[in-house]
Order: C-alpha cells, then structure tokens, then sequence
C-alpha cells in the first residue's frame, strides 16, 4: 500500500520535506494555501524544489488555470508529476497531455461530472493514477462523509483505474492522533482494491508502514514458488486452496514489495 502525503506549500511545512517517508510527496498549492499567498507559495516551492536533483517522488497539486503558470513555472524545474484538482473535463486535461512533454498527471476526482466522465478522462495520454477527495466531493453532493455512503463511489473510482491500468488513491483520512482508526481507514482502502491512499500528516504514515511491515513476503514467496513447482493448477497449502487468480495478485505484492 503507497503512501501519498500532501505538504501545504508554506515555509515551516517545506523545511520538513526532507525527513519525510512517504512513496509521494504532493506539494499542495490549492486548498492549503490562501488566494492571496499562492504566487509567494508558488516562488517559495521553486526555490525549495531546485535544491533537489532527484524529483521521481515529487508531486505537485496546482491550481486550476488556463494560463498554466504554476504547471511552466514547476515544469522548468524538471517538476513532471501534477495532480489536477476537481477534474472532470477531459478536453482541458489533453491540453495540459499536449502542452508538456513526458507529463504524469493524478486526476483528482471530487466532483459528480468527475465521477461521470471518469472513464473519458483515463483514455487521456499521461493520465497514471487517479484519487478520490471524499471532502469536496461530500460537499458538492450535499451528503455525510461515512464509509457506508460512499463505498459504491468509492468501488467505481477504484474500479475504473484497475480497469485502465491507472494507480488509485483513496481520500485522506482526517483523524491524526487514534492509531486504531487511521489504522481502520487504511486497512478498508486496501480491500476495496485502492492501491494507496492520501494522507495530511506524518503520523499517518506511521500506521500505514506497521501495517506493510506486518505482511509476510516470506510467506508468499514460498507459496508462489511452491506452485511455480507444481504441475497442478491448484495448490492446497495450510488448508487453504490456491489457483491461478491467487498467485498472480501474490506476484504483484512481491514485486511491490522489491521495487
């Protein structure tokens, strides 16, 4: 399970990036910041973000914009990893395919036209991961944030992005301190097939690598290579029977597990 930690782009909160584990760091220049600080925001993430060479794991949500001077601005810089805010038009997202060279894009979907043309936007080039912002999103519908409500939007999201071959991020989580519920959250992310999941602070990240920690890869392993061996179809192993479908999400966590 990945970990995708937003950092409001603000002075204090920059100087902790380097001591961040996190799989994606997002730079966050919309919600966290304030109209009126977002062109300080913006000159202040530059200057931070050309003090590094390595950029792989660097993300930057950006403004909504038809003049795209954040996205040239970070582009310049080496910046190729945005994540587009409220998406739900697929023209404007193959503008932003078309105008950047090697673009990687996260559709951010919280919106209900985002939900509907969801599949219209993953045929886009440079559209990789999608994540779903329950907040906004909740706020929009007029609805309660709670896991029941939100499971068959949650369900579609997670099953588009399977479907296109997209990486899939479910919505933060807004308890910070409960280790129990973070825990909850992070665990119900996992079964509904996402591949990580958006996090607001450090802590939660915490939880999420004892519960990574926690998987027996060992284990794994070796039922793999027992089937490997094997000229069966199924294998039964410790009582339980395994087939094709079995074995190869295995592969996938094992090779996650290396990479």
């Amino acid at each position: 399970m990945k970990g995708a930690l937003f950092i409001p782009c603000e002075k204090r909160k920059l100087a902790k990036v380097s001591s961040v584990n996190a799989d994606v760091i997002i730079f966050d220049l919309e919600d966290s910041v304030r109209e009126e600080d977002k062109e300080k925001a913006l000159g202040i993430l530059v200057e931070l973000l050309k003090t590094y060479e390595n950029k792989s794991n660097f993300m930057v949500r950006v403004n909504q914009s038809k003049d795209f001077m954040e996205m040239d601005a970070l582009y310049q810089i080496g910046i190729r990893r945005f994540m587009l805010p409220k998406s739900e038009n697929s023209s404007y997202i193959n503008e932003i395919a078309l105008r950047y060279k090697d673009i990687r894009l996260c559709l951010l979907i919280e919106t209900p036209m985002g939900l509907l043309n969801i599949e219209q936007m993953c045929q886009v080039k440079g559209v990789e991961e999608l994540a779903f912002g329950a907040e906004d999103f909740c706020a929009q519908m007029g609805m309660i944030n709670r896991a029941d409500l939100l499971l068959p939007i949650k369900e579609k999201v997670a099953i588009t992005a399977k479907a296109y071959a997209k990486m899939a991020f479910d919505t933060i989580t807004l308890e910070i301190h409960d280790d129990n519920i973070i825990k909850e959250k992070i665990i119900e992310s996992m079964e509904l097939g996402f591949d990580g999941k958006l996090f607001i602070h450090p802590k939660q990240l915490n939880v999420l690598e004892s519960i990574n920690s926690n998987d027996d890869y060992e284990e794994l392993k070796k039922i793999v290579k027992i089937y490997d061996n094997s000229s069966d179809g199924v294998l039964v192993y410790n009582d339980k029977v395994y087939e094709k479908p079995h074995i190869e999400h295995m592969r996938r966590i094992i090779n996650d597990a290396k990479q």
